[in-house]
């Protein structure tokens, strides 16, 4: 939801600054040559400023998105461990054999390869 208030705000932004900018240009007193000249220039420099604005926000979605993935893998790997030693200890009070879960099927890879999916 906050996502897409940003992405409503960026919008009205920018739309707000094309229209001051059509405004502008429409009631400024120069020569037509001028006046685009002036339109290709600062078309150029608002492109630019867009493409490095979502370029930012890009890099900040990308870092968000890789916090939450490891932060993800960190609880599966907390809630494998705390289960295979429960077992373990139950193990232990009944006098079984093995350590933990460990001939448990589907049991995850303890060190998992980085960027690698779950």
């Amino acid at each position: 939801m906050a996502r897409e208030s940003t992405l409503s705000t960026i919008a009205a932004l920018l739309l707000g600054a094309a229209a001051g900018f059509v405004a502008g240009v429409l009631l400024a007193p120069a020569p037509g040559a001028a006046t685009r000249d002036t339109l290709r220039q600062r078309a150029s420099e608002t492109l630019s400023r867009a493409s490095s604005g979502l370029a930012e926000s890009s890099q900040g979605l990308t870092s968000a998105a890789g916090h939450w993935v490891e932060r993800a893998q960190g609880g599966l790997g907390s809630a494998w461990e705390t289960a295979r030693s429960r077992l373990g200890r139950g193990r232990e009070a009944n006098g079984e054999e093995g350590e933990g879960g460990d001939d448990l099927p589907g049991a995850p890879d303890p060190n998992p390869e980085p960027g690698g999916s779950f």
